[in-house]
């Protein structure tokens, strides 16, 4: 099966967001460490499709499943990969510490 590194930046930054949420109200959410945990798991495991060399930064093993047209387009990099994965990078340095 095809691996979907913007799938997991994309819940990794989601995962970053409930727990900043979940920051903000004291008392309703008592555990937000433990997504904070996960996405940096996540984060860590889709960083690794990164280059490192030319092209730098290419964020490969993204797919893009479009049924209606009947393309598994795998390993492409899609601009929205990117964008949560920026993020989720962000958001993470707010839990640093």
């Amino acid at each position: 099966a095809p691996i979907d590194v913007s799938a997991g930046m994309i819940t990794a930054a989601g995962l970053l967001h409930l727990a900043a949420a979940c920051r903000s109200l004291p008392g309703v959410c008592s555990r937000a460490s433990r997504w904070v945990a996960l996405a940096r798991r996540m984060l860590t495991a889709a960083l690794t499709r990164a280059n490192d060399r030319p092209p730098l930064g290419y964020l490969g093993s993204q797919v893009l499943d479009h049924r209606i047209h009947g393309c598994w387009c795998d390993g492409g990099e899609l601009i929205f990969g990117l964008t949560y994965a920026l993020e989720a990078l962000k958001l993470e340095r707010s839990f640093a510490g």
